[in-house]
């Protein structure tokens, strides 16, 4: 049993167009793959090529993906399955059409380190559908300071 620092939960329904940017975004953080990253994709009983894409990386890092359908389709859930099958220190969530920067979880990992009292982590995302670049609420994470949400619920993502 590895012992990762980030589990990174995908949902994901017939996305054949987007998955392979959004996985690949995670595999090539300069934080190292295979030692500290594990990424579950949850199928809500995709239709299209999606199935085969998500076996294909499997079959590459079988010891960092892992790959799980549910069937019937139910998209709320699709979060809890990846929670429960999760192994690693942290949890993220990542949309398809969304991917993080290549430094991404290395920054994380160091402000972690930093600061070791915190609940939870806004990270910048990134959207490559449709020609956008960045999320529309970045904005409010351009620099890593420490917030309490209690007292500033206006920064919360």
């Amino acid at each position: 049993m590895n012992n990762f620092e980030f589990s990174i939960i995908i949902q994901t329904y017939n996305s054949e167009l987007g998955i392979k940017k959004t996985v690949d975004s995670l595999i090539n953080q300069t934080l190292s793959f295979k030692s500290n990253i594990e990424i579950i994709i949850v199928d809500n009983n995709s239709d299209d090529n999606t199935d085969a894409i998500c076996k294909e990386y499997v079959s590459k890092y079988p010891d960092n993906i892992k790959y799980l359908k549910q069937d019937p389709f139910n998209f709320l859930n699709a979060k809890n399955i990846g929670i429960e099958n999760a192994t690693g220190k942290y949890v993220s969530f990542l949309e398809i059409h969304d991917y993080y920067s290549k430094d991404t979880l290395k920054n994380v990992l160091k402000f972690i380190k930093k600061n070791n009292d915190l609940d939870l982590i806004s990270i910048p995302i990134f959207y490559f559908k449709n020609n956008r670049k960045e999320r529309y609420l970045n904005y409010k994470i351009r620099k890593s300071e420490k917030v309490n949400l209690l007292e500033k619920p206006q920064c919360a993502q």
